[in-house]
């Protein structure tokens, strides 16, 4: 449908509707014109007439969190269950001390009273080094079936470091009184778990490697911010990429095309036609997770090239070289170990270097909540072009 643009401070929105058939707009910020202590945030509750498509009614603050000093209260759910209001929100940030807290009340404005389990759902108590670690940011949900499970955010370390975006884990959940118990007699998120038993997604499953034979990309595929022109195009089932001026190292739209790493082990390879006469064009396989941590596999004149990219630190850590057009890029992730290979063909592939150090696109090394990619790239490293790399087709095999 069409967008409709409501005057709603905050982020984090969600919508609740009531038995009587009112509907409500569950926002996140703090309605108070001063903090009574740094970064004090909360949850506001306003109706929303569907009909009108508008705000209506006053703004009242529900909650600022569960204890005095509690920050970054914010994903706010409202429930009512069993005739009472459960308020389930995120507190203490998307980092270590992450957590999910609830809040009781007879009537939808409140007053709410947190929940004395408080916080019902955290990893923060099991230490900074729990193979599992910034647990929050919950929604719960009933089946058909009359079970409740809970879908919450946490991120996954390997040896210290987090490869991965946040990820969205499953938890049973059962209800003592009103207090919702997540994996009753465990109380935490686990690696392997039980899933609810009702079909699969009726989503089909994506092929592992993309032909490009479509008439768009296929929605997997991102693009580094917003583009302002036509720099790439599907053709006799090939990606092309215009080689332009602009860079992956720099805060632009550069010609980069790239699908999210899901898994810690993976192996990512993709068939590149490209040739050139010029030093300063380049083209190929990316793994990125900002402009100042990345790692680049590239083709250029006469040569292949790694470039490893760490806090802004470039470092060329491998070259060969190689005159043919057409050549098979492969980078291979084995938890903390990647190794990156080439060859003519599948079944000629050599490694290409020394083994690197997935740390790189790490959250530790690199920050942020975007997650790390792998994909195709091609630049003409700040001088303008007309030439083209080709994509004949790009494959990702999660292990």
């Amino acid at each position: 449908s069409d967008t409709v643009w409501l005057d709603t401070p905050g982020i984090d929105p969600s919508l609740m509707w009531d038995e009587d058939g009112k509907s409500y707009y569950v926002g996140h910020g703090n309605l108070k014109e001063k903090q009574e202590w740094p970064d004090q945030q909360g949850v506001w509750l306003q109706e929303i007439d569907l009909a009108a498509q508008k705000m209506v009614g006053k703004r009242v603050q529900l909650t600022h969190g569960h204890a005095n000093n509690a920050v970054w209260s914010e994903g706010p759910h409202l429930y009512k269950i069993n005739g009472k209001y459960l308020l389930m929100l995120a507190e203490g940030g998307t980092g270590y001390h992450h957590s999910t807290t609830v809040h009781h009340s007879n009537s939808v404005f409140g007053p709410y009273v947190a929940d004395q389990v408080n916080p019902v759902l955290t990893h923060r108590h099991l230490g900074k080094d729990y193979p599992i670690h910034s647990v929050g940011h919950t929604d719960i949900v009933e089946t058909q079936n009359g079970e409740w499970w809970g879908v919450m955010l946490g991120k996954r370390f390997v040896d210290g470091y987090t490869l991965l975006a946040r990820e969205t884990f499953l938890s049973p959940v059962t209800f003592e009184g009103n207090t919702p118990i997540f994996n009753w007699g465990v109380g935490k998120v686990l690696i392997e778990n039980k899933r609810p038993i009702l079909p699969w997604t009726p989503f089909p499953k994506r092929p592992a490697r993309d032909h490009f034979d479509g008439s768009q990309l296929d929605l997997a595929w991102n693009m580094l911010r917003t583009p302002q022109s036509d720099w790439y195009s599907l053709k006799g089932s090939r990606l092309q990429l215009k080689l332009r001026p602009q860079s992956l190292s720099q805060l632009t739209n550069p010609s980069l095309i790239a699908r999210r790493i899901e898994d810690h082990r993976f192996a990512a390879m993709t068939k590149l036609e490209f040739a050139t006469k010029k030093s300063h064009e380049r083209a190929g396989m990316i793994i990125y997770r900002s402009s100042q941590c990345h790692y680049q596999f590239l083709k250029e004149k006469g040569y292949l090239v790694v470039i490893k990219t760490l806090k802004g630190q470039s470092e060329e850590v491998a070259r060969i070289a190689y005159t043919a057009k057409s050549v098979i890029l492969k980078a291979a992730a084995n938890e903390l170990d990647l190794q990156f290979s080439y060859g003519p063909d599948e079944a000629s592939m050599k490694p290409m270097g020394e083994v690197q150090h997935m740390n790189v696109i790490s959250f530790e090394m690199a920050g942020g909540f975007n997650g790390p990619y792998v994909g195709m790239y091609a630049t003409g490293s700040g001088e303008s072009s007309r030439n083209v790399a080709e994509f004949d087709w790009f494959e990702y095999l999660g292990r």
